[in-house]
């Protein structure tokens, strides 16, 4: 806009429609200040704009400084003073204002010198007001989702990175300057920066993925893992998923990526790999039976214990359909061992059956099975089992003379107090009437000379 030096503004020439036809221009309000009679006039706009309903309206600068916020009130009143004194030609702020309902909204004010006085200072000053508050709620939303990212990917060490090869346009986001341990003022952001603290064979991998995308153009996304150690010399473990982006002619438009510090991940996964080893050491290895079933029942672990008292080794046991038939000949018990496996997905259960050993041999094993907490892969339930053959052969023995003890206590109840003869005849006669109830003939006496037999009935 163009200054008047030492004259004054005509302002009554087609001012109210100037304002109007302004106002459209700038999407805004429009107002000018005549500084030698003190007032300023403001369209019907700004005053709208705050929500008065208020004409085209003449008003004072310091009734208007009662409107900004207090944050922004002294910075407007420094550049305003910029343009009286003539310092500055034009000035542009943003500031709040506040409404009718008390509410604050932001704007956008623009002000410039239209003409000066012989001394220099300004004489008129315009400018314009705009309505900037959904920008700003959208800036304001815009920082909030980038704070966010930000710290999402702080949290969760995964950075982003893009390409433009066209424009030769490459950005970095916070975390990936971070992972790699690069400085974000020091080096470019692409990736040539981080191949001197690869590997060499890992970069060989990298390079040959990159020839790919360019050979087949079918192909448009690869991941890698590798192991860096930047600038910061600290070891990590670094993974990354590329993306390309092609036109319709297949050519490459732009390369994006995800960078993933795996670092934590790998240490976590070699420990429980470790942990896992261990216990699976320990299960092996206990003098206790135990072995797992897969989700089709079908035996997929088998410890020493059970190669020891079965005589069947692994090899023999996992994977082989025709197992429960090698340890339990008889199809009805084997049946039941076949429902009593698929129960063991679903509850806590015990069962005791004999055995047969590879010898052919009977054992006499308790199991206890479960599946709660079998967090193996393939594994769905676990069984453990104890040999109670011995204790169950000593039982049997212990019955059988339980038997005999008991039959030679009743018998000596039956003998207290007869004389030992009558106690002997009278237990042989006993039993021999339990085995012959007919009638029985004693012989009494034999003489043979006279050929004579003394029989009693």
């Amino acid at each position: 806009m163009a200054i008047l030096k030492g004259k004054s503004p005509n302002i009554d020439i087609s001012k109210v429609k100037l304002l109007e036809e302004a106002q459209v221009l700038v999407s805004g309000g429009f107002w000018y200040w005549d500084i030698d009679n003190a007032k300023v006039e403001f369209s019907n706009h700004v005053f709208n704009q705050l929500g008065f309903e208020t004409k085209n309206s003449v008003t004072s600068f310091e009734r208007i400084i009662g409107f900004i916020h207090s944050d922004e009130k002294h910075i407007l009143q420094k550049a305003i003073n910029e343009l009286l004194e003539g310092v500055r030609e034009s000035n542009e702020l943003e500031f709040r204002a506040k409404t009718k309902d008390g509410e604050w909204k932001w704007f956008l004010g623009r002000a410039a010198v239209v003409s000066k006085k012989s001394n220099g200072k300004a004489s008129l000053i315009v400018g314009t007001t705009i309505d900037i508050s959904h920008q700003k709620e959208l800036l304001q939303k815009l920082e909030v989702s980038q704070y966010r990212l930000n710290k999402t990917q702080k949290i969760a060490h995964i950075g982003s990175w893009e390409c433009d090869p066209i424009n030769g346009i490459n950005y970095w986001s916070d975390e990936t300057y971070r992972i790699f341990g690069l400085k974000k003022d020091r080096i470019k952001p692409n990736l040539e920066s981080i191949k001197p603290f690869m590997n060499a064979d890992d970069l060989a991998v990298l390079n040959k993925k990159f020839e790919d995308i360019y050979k087949i153009n079918e192909r448009s996304l690869f991941n890698i893992n590798f192991k860096y150690n930047g600038p910061d010399t600290v070891e990590k473990n670094i993974r990354i998923t590329i993306e390309v982006e092609r036109d319709n002619q297949n050519k490459i438009l732009r390369w994006h990526g995800v960078v993933n510090d795996i670092t934590t991940d790998v240490i976590n996964n070699k420990r429980l790999k470790e942990d896992k080893d261990n216990l699976m050491a320990l299960v092996r290895n206990l003098p206790a039976m135990v072995f797992a079933t897969g989700h089709n029942g079908e035996i997929v672990f088998w410890n020493k214990a059970c190669e020891n008292i079965t005589g069947y080794k692994s090899k023999e046991i996992i994977g082989n359909k025709n197992a429960l038939k090698l340890l339990y000949p008889d199809s009805d018990l084997r049946k039941r061992v076949k429902k009593q496996l698929v129960d063991m997905s679903s509850t806590l259960s015990s069962w005791e059956h004999q055995i047969t050993r590879k010898n052919n041999e009977k054992r006499d094993i308790f199991w206890t099975a479960f599946s709660d907490f079998v967090k193996i892969e393939g594994w769905n339930a676990v069984a453990i089992g104890y040999d109670l053959t011995l204790q169950r052969n000593t039982e049997r023995i212990q019955n059988h003379y339980q038997h005999k003890l008991e039959a030679l206590a009743q018998t000596a109840t039956e003998l207290v107090g007869l004389p030992l003869t009558e106690s002997i005849y009278h237990y042989v006669g006993t039993q021999l009437e339990k085995f012959a109830p007919s009638a029985l003939h004693t012989v009494i006496s034999f003489e043979p000379e006279k050929k004579i037999v003394n029989v009693e009935a």
